[in-house]
């Protein structure tokens, strides 16, 4: 059996090495457009900040390491532009194609973007993986930012010890609305005022400027960096292209094993639709 991996995240890695561990024959190989597999995303933040040093100790893998231990394929900017559900191929950009008996996505989800004129400028940023993260850190390092904005919460802390003047821009009544009620959130709005964060609730940005952007309240806030960090979606651009069958929360639809609409496609991680355990309710 010949299993593609699309994707080399956590739930990729996981997938492929669960697999060896029941299948000794079964020939796996993940296809990871990055250059880098496994990263613990929950730190990409730390080294922003300098916590973390050097990159390579958000890494938990290297291909290198998958075919020595369990004889796994691990191929890094390998993008997949194309599957043909028909001839079960996929099309690897720059690469040819790759046929497989079943495949498995593990697509993950990208930062959205909201429709904002200036959103696209050079100095607003989304975070999704190492490769953004780099970008941010070299952006600080060659124009050194005085004053930044950030569209959510994410990175106001970093930003804070990098000793950036800092200001949250938020939608919502209270910062974390979909994490917290308003009176834990009060608390920790008022951790990060007494820090000197500036907080701006009930706003919207509605253009980014040069050097200035404007808030739905009629304010303009001076900043030379903006951070975009409202959320993600799920990636499901191959989704699409497939045919797969999407669900009403804009993930894919999986059954109890994992499987898409289609019977060898099967699916994990933050692009898929599951039913929460408690609602039991699509998320």
């Amino acid at each position: 059996m010949r299993v593609l991996i699309i994707g080399g995240g956590a739930a990729g890695v996981t997938a492929a090495t669960r697999l060896r561990r029941l299948d000794e024959n079964a020939e796996i190989i993940i296809l990871e457009q990055g250059d880098a597999l496994s990263v613990s995303n929950c730190g990409l933040l730390y080294y922003l900040g300098g916590e973390v040093r050097e990159r390579d100790e958000l890494i938990n893998t290297t291909p290198e390491k998958l075919k020595r231990q369990y004889n796994i394929d691990a191929r890094l900017n390998a993008e997949v532009e194309f599957i043909n559900r028909q001839e079960k191929t996929v099309t690897i950009k720059d690469k040819g194609k790759e046929y497989y008996d079943k495949l498995v996505f593990t697509i993950g989800a990208y930062q959205l973007r909201p429709d904002i004129d200036g959103v696209l400028a050079e100095q607003v940023f989304t975070i999704r993986d190492l490769a953004s993260i780099e970008r941010i850190k070299n952006y600080i390092k060659d124009f050194e930012p005085a004053r930044a904005i950030i569209v959510g919460v994410e990175t106001a802390e970093v930003l804070h010890k990098l000793k950036i003047d800092t200001a949250i821009v938020e939608a919502a009544d209270h910062i974390l609305s979909g994490d917290f009620d308003n009176d834990i959130a009060a608390g920790i709005q008022n951790l990060l005022r007494g820090k000197g964060i500036k907080i701006y609730l009930n706003t919207k940005v509605e253009a980014f400027g040069d050097k200035s952007v404007s808030l739905s309240n009629g304010q303009k806030l001076d900043y030379d960096m903006a951070i975009i960090a409202t959320g993600v979606k799920p990636d499901l651009k191959l989704s699409i292209l497939s045919d797969l069958e999407v669900g009403e929360t804009g993930g894919l639809v999986v059954n109890e094993y994992m499987q898409t609409s289609d019977k060898d496609i099967y699916a994990a991680g933050d692009d898929v639709e599951v039913l929460h355990m408690i609602t039991r309710k699509p998320v």
